[in-house]
């Protein structure tokens, strides 16, 4: 997985938003099954974009391995 930009973040702080960690694991084929997306719990950015970030990294690695 690569790094995460903070864009994301960046709107989040600015907005007051929360994102809604997410991941989508298996391949994409029309009409077939074989996609599953996994959702986190809502995240609230902090200040710290390069932190929040990795934080939301980690988030996401975590739904990836489960």
């Amino acid at each position: 997985m690569l790094p995460f930009k903070k864009g994301v973040v960046k709107m989040s702080v600015d907005s007051g938003a929360v994102i809604i960690p997410f991941a989508t694991i298996g391949i994409y084929r029309p009409f077939r099954k074989g996609v599953i997306v996994r959702f986190g719990k809502p995240y609230k950015a902090k200040e710290d974009l390069k932190k929040s970030a990795e934080e939301l990294r980690e988030i996401v690695r975590k739904l990836l391995e489960q």
